[in-house]
């Protein structure tokens, strides 16, 4: 099982696997969040690496820091 906190980035129209199962994903990885970018595929990293990348500094800066 996944233990970390864990960012969850999906494309509104991917057609390879449907949205919804972002939801699914969230349900079952403890601590996950997710981040759903609109008029984007199956691979939002290429498809809109500028908002993708946007997503994980936020995540990451949201994170509590541990000493």
């Amino acid at each position: 099982a996944i233990q970390s906190p864990t960012l969850i980035i999906w494309g509104e129209k991917d057609r390879v696997l449907h949205p919804d199962n972002a939801k699914i994903f969230n349900k079952f990885i403890k601590d996950s969040r997710v981040v759903i970018l609109p008029n984007i595929g199956h691979i939002p990293m290429v498809e809109a690496p500028y908002e993708s990348a946007a997503e994980v500094v936020k995540f990451i800066d949201a994170l509590p820091i541990q000493q």
